[in-house]
């Protein structure tokens, strides 16, 4: 029993963990950057995005407003990303509150709960990183090609478009690798979860399954001698 709840509680411990940085993947400003030239460069997250410092002039501002714009006209492939990280946050959070609840339990189906919980989490952040992946590597050979406007803005002449858009070869940026950090980390939580689950149906009903058959052996011998 004092087993168990000890590994739950690292259960616990790496879910929170893993909630901490899948949060900071989402609200940090560097899933996609750019190397601009003249050393500019360009974070783009989910949430946030960071256009490097506002009072450079030029074409380096230019590159911030492309940046800017490229922060109000996010790709849709961006947007799907956030939102499967914000349900699997959700996920993460229920499977907290669900094993702090459930902690004392000795039925296997009752804990059984919340590293199902960390699963449905983990796929929904394969899937982010699947579709953030596979989009950017789209998104980056047509770099220079990528235009942002705001609605209603003109477009200005072809041969001046770049200095509109994001300048610079894209990158995947350390916000990413925190979405994966984070994925790790529910992998190990779930089997962490899953043995705890297991411990709860060798250890129901107190003892171990060799305490119990002691205690059944001993009561038939009880019963006979009366």
């Amino acid at each position: 029993m004092a087993s168990s709840i000890g590994l739950k509680v690292v259960f616990i411990v790496v879910i929170i963990i893993a909630l901490i940085i899948t949060l900071a993947s989402i609200f940090t400003p560097a899933w996609k950057v750019t190397n601009g030239n003249q050393g500019s460069d360009q974070k783009i997250g989910l949430v946030t995005t960071d256009c490097g410092g506002n009072n450079q002039p030029g074409q380096i501002y230019q590159q911030q407003q492309g940046c800017q714009q490229a922060k109000d006209n996010r790709q849709s492939y961006e947007k799907w990303t956030l939102a499967l990280l914000i349900i699997s946050a959700i996920f993460q959070l229920i499977a907290i509150i669900s094993a702090l609840v459930t902690i004392k339990s000795e039925k296997t189906k009752v804990f059984l709960n919340s590293p199902v919980n960390v699963i449905i989490a983990l796929i929904l952040i394969i899937i982010a990183i699947i579709v953030y992946g596979s989009k950017y590597n789209k998104d980056s050979q047509n770099s220079n090609n990528n235009q942002f406007y705001q609605p209603g803005q003109p477009q200005p002449p072809p041969q001046n478009y770049q200095s509109y858009g994001m300048n610079g070869n894209y990158k995947l940026g350390y916000s990413f690798w925190l979405s994966i950090v984070a994925g790790i980390f529910l992998v190990i939580a779930a089997i962490l979860g899953l043995i705890a689950a297991c411990m709860n149906g060798s250890t129901r009903n107190g003892g171990y399954p060799h305490d119990r058959t002691v205690i059944q052996h001993t009561r038939v011998q009880t019963s006979m001698a009366q």
